[in-house]
């Protein structure tokens, strides 16, 4: 068995990559790179991600309040620079993975995934009779002329699908209804309470419609 790093131009190489060592012209070693990470000595973030560390790309976690983005990338070398290391229950944030993999209640594919953790994602059909229009949903930010815009990802074809108050876009409207514990983003123009309790904030806003 033979272990080590492997460096071209003082960089480590992909995982995957073949490495042969050849002694007067024999070959006498093949193997394949693999990547070593330490998980556990990468804070909550890494213990909570532990069981997809083999596809785990990066994590993207975006504030309402503050306007900005944290990270976390389990690889050895971004562990002085990672921003998002304390992960909480129903946290937004954007997974990339490199394969299809299961993660709590959620089937990651290929890509990015947007999920809340902890939190089973939202399931029924869109056209449901109970399923309400997008316009009905957001009711409360439209009356106050305050709601911009609404985007939807979703998490299989890898696309968007948006609704916007304005006439102008009333046939070009893609985002038809919002299903309860669906995530979305929701664009206001200035500061405003939703559903009772629930602090929105002039720009974008990541939240699960309940």
């Amino acid at each position: 068995m033979f272990s080590g790093s492997v460096t071209i131009d003082g960089r480590g190489v992909p995982k995957g990559t073949t490495v042969t060592a050849w002694i007067s012209g024999k070959l006498v070693a093949e193997s394949e790179v693999i990547l070593r990470r330490s998980s556990s000595r990468l804070g909550a973030t890494g213990s909570l991600f532990s069981p997809v560390d083999d596809y785990l790309n990066v994590i993207w976690s975006w504030s309402n309040k503050s306007q900005n983005w944290e990270f976390y990338s389990p690889d050895n070398e971004h562990f002085a620079i990672n921003t998002y290391t304390d992960p909480k229950s129903t946290d937004i944030i954007w997974v990339n993975v490199s394969g299809d993999v299961e993660f709590q209640s959620h089937l990651l594919t290929t890509g990015l995934n947007l999920i809340a953790l902890d939190f089973s994602p939202a399931s029924g059909n869109m056209n449901d009779e109970n399923v309400p229009t997008t316009g009905q949903a957001f009711s409360d930010l439209i009356e106050t002329e305050n709601l911009y815009r609404v985007w939807h990802f979703d998490n299989v074809e890898k696309s968007w699908r948006f609704w916007d108050p304005r006439e102008a876009f009333q046939f070009a409207n893609t985002l038809t209804g919002i299903r309860q514990f669906e995530i979305v983003h929701v664009l206001l123009n200035f500061d405003q309470s939703f559903q009772g309790t629930m602090p929105l904030f002039a720009g974008t806003n990541q939240i699960i419609f309940r």
